[in-house]
């Protein structure tokens, strides 16, 4: 929420420990208000005048979110799905909340900012239902050592792994290459060429039969 001007920025938190909004730009106000001019000098706790309303599970409460960013004397952020006063539709949002400190470093305020993610969120949701359901084993791993970061379960399946044992390993820690410098070779290619297709090597599996991919 941000004051027209170059003033305080943000919410101010009032002695009684509800945010008193100092004013906030039009977006803002389509999300919590049906006027701009409802929401100054609101509170977030005040029925009928802080209207925001969280649709997902998860969402953390407007204040919880300030009072962290000033505990940690920094920006505090997180994702939710919110429902806008103006219309009713839905977006997922990134918000940051940052601690606004005068010259004196006495706290002012606490600045919010909301970020559309929708598009992008919707386009990770659908590639984590791909990835998962594929019928390819597919694994995201770490270019420089290997490091698994996540596997679907054709993937654990082929090798006679699980899931929870390959993540935060490496892959020549459980000895799927036969050794490093067939992975270094591998990983040269990819660097020098930006992408590698159709490139065959051998892979062992847990029990250490060696399978050609």
């Amino acid at each position: 929420f941000i004051r027209d001007g170059a003033e305080r920025l943000g919410f101010m938190l009032g002695a009684g420990g509800g945010g008193v909004f100092v004013g906030c730009r039009a977006p803002a106000s389509r999300l919590a208000f049906q006027e701009l001019t409802a929401a100054r000098g609101g509170t977030v706790d005040e029925p009928g005048t802080f209207r925001r309303k969280v649709v997902a599970a998860g969402g953390q409460h407007e204040l919880e979110d300030d009072l962290a960013a000033i505990a940690a004397n920094g920006p505090n952020s997180n994702e939710e799905w919110v429902t806008f006063a103006n219309d009713g539709h839905n977006e997922r949002l990134l918000t940051t909340q940052v601690p606004m400190h005068d010259s004196m470093g006495k706290l002012i305020g606490v600045l919010g900012i909301g970020r559309d993610i929708t598009q992008i969120y919707d386009l990770q949701e659908r590639f984590k239902v791909a990835f998962t359901a594929s019928p390819a084993a597919i694994s995201l791993t770490s270019v420089d050592d290997g490091s698994f970061l996540d596997i679907n379960t054709r993937y654990a399946e082929m090798l006679g792994w699980k899931k929870e044992e390959l993540l935060g390993t490496t892959s020549l820690k459980v000895k799927l290459w036969p050794s490093a410098e067939a992975r270094n070779q591998w990983r040269d290619l990819l660097k020098a060429s930006g992408g590698v297709q159709d490139y065959q090597t051998e892979w062992h599996c847990r029990d250490g039969l060696p399978i050609t991919i």
